[in-house]
């Protein structure tokens, strides 16, 4: 016997709200075949029950339901919206209503899901369909080839004979369908009656998907987004909202407390100073935002997916190093294995002085400049660089093959007796100081700017 789906298992029903549901539906029919509404009317004529609706067009459910609540007042709907409390027309969807003992948002819920349920599991069986189908097929062409020979249609007798035919019963594939159990996933965070119309799309989604999406799945409010995110493999959904969470907390400027919580929870881990849990406030603000940026790389920033991917578990720590510095431009590092390795491999010291210039700043002049015995000469002769050159120039010149040589003399320059402090007075004697550094600079960016010697 095969095993019973999770989508087959009923939910408890509440008969009278059936009937109510129904009533209502046959009333708006006919009110819309009166009314010549040719659209809406010409959808719905071939969908006698409220259910037909919600398992072959559940994005029109909500449509229906707003109708519905726009005509309380006429006198032929009257009788569904009355208060359970005063017996007069509802003016809030929060008000218990007579007829079930509902709020007309409870219904509007139950709706919702309920068009969820049927329509996943038409999706189900209809994949289910495919599959023995396709299992009949493949079996009367192997059953056709067998008996091409005296041994195959002994070995098909005998087989049939012991075991009878194979019936390919539809109700057998049901387990292997990639989105069998996703309503149960998906119940808990169908909330909204926005979401009716992503029902249809929320049905491309595996349950693995789902699983991992959770109550994200609140924050896709784009139907790009959630076809995007049918493309994604669970574990892609699970690194991207890692990452999603460590961009908004640093946004937020509460990466700091959420890294030592995270620190300090690992197995061995070295006691450090608490840091003060999130508040309840807190916490929701920085789901929020994970959530907004977790759908605008969806949106946005698939091409970045790659990189992301091969970053592998280092991905969130990368994007909170590189958040305060590119933003909302971090994305398109990731995007670009040349400018990523760029800022990977610039030394610490130089990374705040250079900022987003990191990922012009080649493998090439980060040796050069790590050669520079003194870090504070190293980082001070880019302030003076960043100071006479505009950004886009020194971008050239970080980048011209044909100026290596001169890049590759500072080391030297400064290395040999150059002893520097940068806020050094003037009457220091051979202690240099920030403003000597940069007239020596200066000429030695003209060098550049010119392509000569320096």
């Amino acid at each position: 016997m095969a095993e019973r789906a999770p989508s087959d298992v009923r939910e408890k029903r509440v008969p009278r709200l059936r009937e109510q549901a129904q009533g209502a539906y046959e009333l708006l029919v006919a009110l819309l075949s009166r009314a010549g509404s040719q659209g809406m009317a010409a959808d719905i004529a071939a969908l006698p029950t409220v259910n037909d609706v919600m398992a072959q067009r559940p994005e029109m459910v909500g449509s229906l339901l707003e109708l519905a609540w726009g005509l309380r007042t006429n006198k032929a709907f009257e009788p569904f919206f009355l208060s359970a409390e005063t017996g007069q027309v509802v003016e809030t969807k929060s008000q218990p209503l007579a007829p079930c003992g509902r709020t007309f948002h409870q219904i509007e819920i139950a709706h919702l899901q309920g068009a969820a349920r049927l329509y996943f599991e038409r999706c189900e069986i209809a994949w289910a369909e495919r599959r023995a189908r396709q299992a009949r097929q493949r079996h009367a062409k192997d059953r056709a080839k067998a008996k091409g020979s005296l041994g195959g249609r002994l070995r098909t007798g005998m087989k049939e004979l012991l075991g009878g035919q194979p019936e390919f019963d539809p109700q057998e594939f049901r387990a292997q369908y990639p989105g069998h159990g996703l309503y149960q996933q998906l119940k808990p965070h169908l909330k909204r009656p926005s979401q009716f119309k992503f029902i249809t799309e929320y049905a491309r989604l595996s349950r693995g998907q789902a699983e991992r999406l959770g109550p994200l799945i609140t924050a896709l409010e784009d139907q790009a987004a959630v076809e995007r995110l049918a493309q994604l493999k669970p574990e892609d959904i699970s690194q991207l909202m890692g990452i999603a969470r460590a961009h908004a907390a640093v946004l937020l400027k509460l990466d700091n407390r959420v890294t030592k919580q995270r620190a300090s929870a690992k197995p061995g881990a070295r006691p450090q100073k608490q840091a003060p849990e999130l508040t309840e406030e807190e916490a929701r603000v920085l789901e929020s935002k994970a959530g907004e940026v977790f759908v605008d790389l969806i949106l946005h920033h698939m091409n970045a997916l790659d990189g992301l991917r091969n970053a592998g578990t280092q991905a969130p720590t990368l994007v909170r190093r590189l958040t305060p510095i590119f933003g909302s431009r971090t994305w398109s590092l990731f995007a670009d294995a040349k400018s990523l390795q760029n800022v990977i491999d610039t030394p610490d010291h130089l990374r705040k002085v250079l900022g987003p210039l990191m990922a012009s700043f080649t493998p090439g002049m980060s040796r050069i400049f790590e050669q520079i015995n003194d870090p504070e000469i190293a980082k001070d002769i880019l302030v003076a660089a960043r100071e006479h050159i505009p950004d886009p120039e020194l971008v050239k010149l970080f980048n011209d093959p044909g100026l290596e040589p001169i890049w590759s003399s500072l080391p030297a320059k400064f290395n040999n007796n150059y002893r520097y402090q940068r806020d050094a007075p003037a009457d220091s004697g051979l202690l240099r100081n920030y403003d000597n550094l940069s007239m020596v600079c200066k000429g030695i960016f003209e060098s550049l700017r010119r392509g000569g010697d320096p």
